[in-house]
């Protein structure tokens, strides 16, 4: 995600601060986000859980999908769902 950070950020319209990425064995990826604001505008703990669960769901099934390509952006271009 280093490399497509930005464009997903602009299309999720989540900013995103990259502090730490791990792949481990089988795709898995840790992301720590700095601030982020989400797309419901909701500042609550809830909605930030929530909707962190949301975007790293998305993240993992492209993984499981492209294991190989996972930080480019044609990965990412999969996450917009509207």
């Amino acid at each position: 995600m280093p490399l497509g950070s930005s464009w997903v950020s602009n299309k999720m319209q989540v900013p995103i601060i990259i502090l730490h990425t791990e792949m481990t064995e089988k795709y898995k990826i840790k992301i720590t986000f700095e601030d982020p604001i989400y797309p419901s505008k909701i500042q609550n703990r809830a909605s930030i859980v929530n909707e962190s669960k949301y975007v790293f769901k998305k993240i993992d099934k492209i993984i499981r999908n492209h294991p190989y390509s996972w930080c480019g952006y044609d990965t990412f271009d999969q996450m917009i769902v509207r």
